[in-house]
């Protein structure tokens, strides 16, 4: 009887004494960044678009957009619109009128850090791209009606409607920013080549997307939402099924999640991470991609630099974030997040350089030999290409009587103009960029 009372306790007292180790691996460090002072960051409500926001949401008219007849409208116009699509929008013209007001507000929040959690009410942040197809619309029946002015206007309404998604938010809603962006660009490239749209309006709307761009969200805001998130995750009691981390089920009881969760001293553990991985990530995030430090190994995200005193180096980090813990759960997909952020930056460049280009055309009758033509009359400098190497930007081609300005993309590459302009999606494509039309007059086009 003694010897399995004696087995039981050695084997209790290795758990204990690796939960101890495990834990003390990690070198105790203090946040990186005043947690407090940014936990009481708050937009008051009259500068706060999101209040707008969530007021035009509950305005909105129930009614699922068929995906086919809106690309059908979004390439050829207005005047392919099907009767369910015109009656969505008229029914939703007093929604809509509400959430472009909110767009002109310089900023917008929709949850406080200290409120925020691994799994915010999304709702209204989701429904953010109903409002952005429905202003594509919008714009697309202005053109058609030879407005083209006011058809910038609710272009520029959904442009900075994206620029407000992840303001001070956490990464999924910069990611909800993105698919927004993506909505309205294809948008501005289309407008950009209407025959009607003269070169005064596109200098205008150049001078108003590059003051809106302005407010694009750094990414080391959100990411310090993320590090919120997190803390709050590893300092709840709550199982890893309530945290909806893990799903619930028979097999995988609350109870077994809970001592797993103590024996491996994992609360605490992830605790002491955080710090490391975040600091990590928060040094470098905000600079160029050219002039981050080189990531070490692409799924975990960490970049190769040199540890700070009594930090973890890069290599011991990422032994740490590998094996199986809440840290690595709750940081999995910031990776992917700021990717995306930097494809973004890539199209919103490319944008750029397309209403530039355009304006040449309407002065010159033709597309420029090369970029390098639009400086300085029509831009200060060119944007440099976050995926090329440094001092590299964007790529100017002909093909045929369209142009082609597109970024080399993740894989730095230049794959010859390689790419879709796929709305509702966050998945790469080889290049990123946009394809030029010539504008044409009206009885050229038929």
């Amino acid at each position: 009887m003694a010897f399995p009372l004696i087995l039981l306790a050695m084997i209790l007292l290795s758990l204990f004494l690796y939960r101890a180790y495990r834990i003390s691996s990690i070198p105790v460090i203090g946040d990186p960044f005043d947690v407090a002072e940014f936990e009481t960051i708050a937009i008051p409500d009259s500068e706060n678009a999101a209040v707008i926001y969530v007021s035009a949401d509950s305005m909105r008219a129930a009614g699922k957009i068929p995906s086919e007849d809106l690309d059908r409208v979004f390439e050829n116009g207005w005047g392919v619109s099907t009767e369910a699509l015109q009656k969505l929008l008229t029914g939703n013209e007093r929604a809509l009128d509400e959430w472009r007001r909110g767009t002109e507000r310089p900023s917008a929040q929709f949850v406080l850090a200290k409120d925020v959690s691994i799994n915010p009410d999304l709702a209204v942040v989701i429904n953010m791209r109903e409002f952005s197809r429905l202003a594509r619309l919008r714009s697309e029946r202005c053109l058609h009606e030879g407005d083209v002015s006011e058809a910038w206007n609710w272009l520029r309404a959904g442009f900075r409607a994206s620029r407000h998604l992840g303001k001070n938010g956490p990464m999924i809603e910069r990611t909800n920013g993105f698919l927004n962006f993506k909505i309205v660009a294809s948008g501005i490239n289309r407008w950009a080549a209407d025959p009607l749209v003269d070169e005064i309006l596109l200098r205008q709307a150049a001078e108003q997307f590059n003051a809106d761009d302005a407010m694009t969200p750094l990414t080391s805001v959100t990411m310090k939402y993320e590090y919120v998130s997190s803390l709050h995750m590893v300092n709840s009691d709550k199982s890893l099924s309530e945290l909806r981390i893990l799903p619930s089920g028979d097999r995988d009881p609350a109870s077994f999640q809970y001592s797993y969760l103590f024996v491996m001293g994992d609360r605490e553990y992830s605790r002491r991470l955080l710090p490391h991985v975040f600091d990590n990530w928060l040094e470098q995030v905000d600079f160029p991609r050219t002039k981050r430090a080189p990531i070490h190994r692409t799924w975990l995200g960490l970049y190769s630099r040199t540890p700070k005193l009594g930090q973890l180096s890069t290599q011991e980090l990422e032994s740490r974030l590998s094996s199986i813990c809440l840290a690595r759960i709750l940081t999995a997909g910031i990776p992917l997040a700021v990717e995306i952020a930097d494809r973004e930056a890539a199209q919103r460049a490319a944008l750029k350089l397309t209403l530039a280009t355009q304006r040449f055309h309407r002065l010159h009758g033709d597309w420029p030999k090369k970029l390098d033509d639009l400086v300085p009359d029509l831009l200060q400098e060119l944007p440099l290409d976050p995926f090329g190497k440094a001092g590299e930007s964007l790529i100017l081609k002909r093909d045929g009587d369209e142009a082609l300005i597109y970024s080399v993309g993740e894989n730095a590459i230049d794959d010859g103009g390689d790419f879709k302009e796929i709305m509702d999606t966050a998945l790469p494509t080889l290049d990123e960029g946009f394809r030029l039309k010539r504008p044409q007059s009206p009885s050229a086009e038929k």
